[in-house]
């Protein structure tokens, strides 16, 4: 199995921060610091549709599991939600102090999560798009959000160096994960939800945690500069840096499978395609490049 360079999207003006599939594969949406949020198809890499209601810089954009909503968070310190269809906005979310930097749905689809440079997380209602919850206790901004695929777990990565757990039920935090240096730009769950990765910045490493036990299982060597962003696809898993590359390594072992060279400056997002054929990484280049998976 190899992945080689598919094709390159081209229209951002500035730094593409985030990038994510649909759910059904059939669009690919990236969010940039030049303001916008645009749509792509993903196979003939054509642009659909480009929105400007954000005025600052957009930090992330996702989808709930049964893509019926389209979220995005920005420096101009609110978190809109879309209409996947109509491409209208449907609501405005408004209470961070600081920008929002991340954000993630619940897998029911009905909380969404939101981490902002103000060290709070925050929960949302999605229906009514009001405020559920607000989680204190990092010390410096929240970087990354990710729930457990069972749903009852948080995971907030912050640049005070730690990943702490939450417990869905009583918003407490249970466990706090030590041992990265500097921020931790992401956290994320393996599908099973048996293992939590998470990139740290000034030691360059990624770090792969048994989320029940809190202790750090492997810690996995070989970028050069900051990780950026991780993303799970079934037995791999994949990791974006400031040294310009994509790291594919297995997800059992974190045995280094792959470096993925084509960026000229960071890989700020990766995401992988629902059927696993497809990686796109958004870059510092201010382009979207498209990985295709050869078996």
């Amino acid at each position: 199995m190899k992945t080689v360079e598919f094709s390159t999207l081209t229209g951002h003006t500035r730094s593409v921060r985030s990038v994510v599939f649909s759910p059904d594969g059939s669009t690919l949406v990236s969010a940039s610091l030049d303001c916008t949020i645009k749509l792509w198809d993903p196979i003939n890499g054509a642009h659909k549709e480009t929105l400007t209601e954000h005025k600052l810089p957009v930090n992330c954009v996702l989808f709930n599991a049964e893509g019926s909503a389209l979220a995005s968070v920005s420096e101009d310190k609110t978190i809109r939600l879309w209409c996947p269809t109509t491409l209208n906005t449907k609501a405005v979310l408004v209470g961070h102090t600081d920008w929002v930097w991340s954000a993630a749905f619940s897998p029911d689809g009905q909380t969404l999560a939101s981490g902002s440079l103000d060290n709070t997380v925050r929960l949302w209602d999605v229906a009514s798009g009001t405020h559920k919850a607000t989680l204190r206790g990092h010390t410096g901004s929240v970087l990354s959000v990710a729930f457990s695929p069972d749903g009852n777990t948080l995971a907030s990565g912050s640049a005070d160096a730690t990943v702490r757990l939450w417990d869905i039920n009583s918003w407490q935090c249970r466990t706090t994960l030590i041992g990265h240096k500097g921020n931790i730009y992401s956290a994320v769950f393996s599908p099973d939800g048996r293992c939590l990765a998470s990139g740290g910045s000034f030691d360059k490493t990624i770090r792969l945690w048994d989320p029940t036990t809190g202790q750090c299982k492997v810690t996995l060597a070989g970028h050069t500069d900051r990780v950026w962003s991780i993303i799970y696809n079934d037995t791999v898993f994949a990791s974006g840096s400031a040294d310009n590359t994509i790291r594919l390594w297995d997800a059992t072992n974190g045995a280094n499978k792959e470096i993925l060279r084509g960026h000229t400056d960071r890989v700020s997002s990766v995401a992988f395609s629902p059927d696993g054929n497809l990686l796109a990484s958004g870059s510092a280049d201010t382009t979207i490049v498209l990985w295709k998976t050869i078996r």
